[in-house]
């Protein structure tokens, strides 16, 4: 979707299904992972707890903690708006978060890079 959907289409309000999709990705390869070691959590943050403890200085940690935040953000914001090419969601404190095409191809990449460790069995050379 990042590369041939949204340059045809040209809608910011597809960089919050990248998001969530890179999200859902990360969140199964996270569980792929903690399945080598032990039996993975039922939750997200305990996943991501128990992936931490084997792995504390892999720097997908703070990615998959950015791209949850966002995506809670979206779901519990009361407005959200598409301004030139990046997507706006404000929470009600009118606090805002940032979606951009360049935002999703940074998680993108970093998903891919967590993804081929996590095939190799090499997390530990994680950064």
């Amino acid at each position: 979707m990042i590369y041939l959907t949204y340059p045809v289409v040209r809608d910011s309000r597809l960089l919050v299904g990248i998001a969530e999709n890179i999200f859902l990705a990360f969140a199964n390869t996270l569980s792929f992972a903690l399945e080598r070691k032990t039996t993975p959590p039922k939750t997200f943050e305990a996943k991501l707890s128990a992936y931490s403890r084997y792995y504390p200085t892999d720097g997908n940690i703070e990615v998959m903690r950015e791209l949850k935040e966002i995506i809670l953000c979206h779901k519990k914001s009361q407005m959200e708006f598409s301004r030139r090419d990046s997507f706006v969601i404000c929470d009600s404190a009118y606090a805002t978060k940032t979606l951009t095409l360049e935002s999703n191809k940074r998680f993108l990449a970093s998903a891919k890079q967590f993804f081929k460790m996590a095939d190799r069995g090499d997390l530990n050379e994680s950064k």
